[in-house]
């Protein structure tokens, strides 16, 4: 099957995007190529396909509720806490076998049916404690999880209400705020200062793009490290250095992209390669945090997780279309 070329894509509308067919990550094959090549070669892969057909959630899944509820209902998985403050309900599934070591990949289409008072976490845990979910704490992030995760998170408990990219290890957790619009309280050749970004965890942004000015005089950098107020450029400003109090935008992806939207589908992807974790939203790569996790060994389940914030007088409400994973097959005698 290694020498199929598959000369017709005919793919439902949202799982081919052309950004992923034609975006090239570092093992030389793209995210549509390994979908197409995993349903071929059953012999090189371990492939878990969940539609959520039936009415009731398969028995291979561990639910995590409190007054709320995980059910099935017309193929979706529907995850969906009562009102009230930190109510939740979620799931893992199928024990600790996906590893970043075998390239494991999760690929989840979802919709929230709200995005005010509303915490959703998507992406790959070890084992999670308590009943606040991988992350309790979005911005200087605090972590219920007690193994290592990895995982998009959105909680509007934060200061900056948009999709971000989280990692925690034993050693360092790590996060990458996916777009944040602000005003710089300074500015130098290779610096910009913001003394109000109470959402920046140190070297957080490693690796964002950030654009800062007014059109026509925008100005572009990539972030090489950062402390809770201070981002140092990799390099300096690409248009000269901006005035000290100027709007800038944080992020590698569009806003559009990465801030959801009630009742709006997307399909988003976690994929481990060795210890480095990508994220894609619908096929667009998004985010990158290498040493995501300790050690490529490390056993991970999927996790999916919704939960009422703010005053709780808001369902939390996440509706899945379905659950995929892929990974290399183990070698066996």
């Amino acid at each position: 099957m290694a020498n199929v070329r598959i000369t017709t894509k005919k793919t439902p509308r949202h799982t081919y995007f052309a950004a992923v067919d034609n975006a090239m990550p570092p093992h030389g094959s793209n995210v549509y190529d390994l979908l197409v090549e995993a349903q071929l070669n059953m012999d090189a892969y371990e492939v878990w396909k969940d539609d959520f057909f039936g009415d009731q959630l398969d028995d291979k899944y561990t639910a995590k509720n409190s007054t709320g509820a995980t059910t099935v209902a017309a193929s979706t998985a529907i995850l969906a806490s009562t009102a009230g403050d930190n109510l939740y309900a979620g799931f893992t599934g199928g024990g600790l076998g996906w590893t970043g070591g075998q390239n494991c990949m999760m690929q989840v289409r979802c919709a929230p049916t709200a995005i005010t008072e509303n915490k959703f976490e998507i992406g790959f845990c070890g084992v999670v404690a308590g009943d606040s979910g991988a992350v309790n704490a979005i911005d200087a992030p605090t972590w219920t999880a007690t193994t290592d995760t990895v995982i998009f998170a959105f909680d509007t408990d934060g200061t900056c209400d948009v999709w971000q990219a989280m990692a925690y290890n034993s050693a360092a957790p790590k996060k990458r705020v996916l777009y944040n619009t602000r005003t710089s309280t300074a500015t130098a050749a290779t610096t910009l200062t913001d003394t109000s970004a109470s959402g920046w965890v140190a070297n957080s942004l490693a690796g964002q793009k950030i654009v800062a000015g007014t059109a026509p005089n925008l100005t572009v950098g990539v972030i090489a490290s950062n402390t809770t107020t201070v981002a140092t450029l990799a390099g300096g400003w690409s248009n000269g250095t901006p005035a000290t109090a100027s709007t800038y935008v944080i992020g590698n992806a569009p806003a559009g992209l990465v801030i959801p939207v009630a009742a709006q589908y997307n399909t988003y992807t976690v994929k481990i390669e060795g210890t480095t974790a990508l994220f894609y939203i619908n096929g667009i790569q998004v985010a990158m945090i290498p040493a995501a996790v300790s050690a490529s060994t490390i056993g991970l389940t999927p996790w999916l997780f919704a939960q009422a914030r703010g005053g709780g007088t808001v369902n939390a409400i996440l509706t899945v279309d379905y659950l995929q994973l892929i990974q290399s097959r183990r070698v066996t005698a």
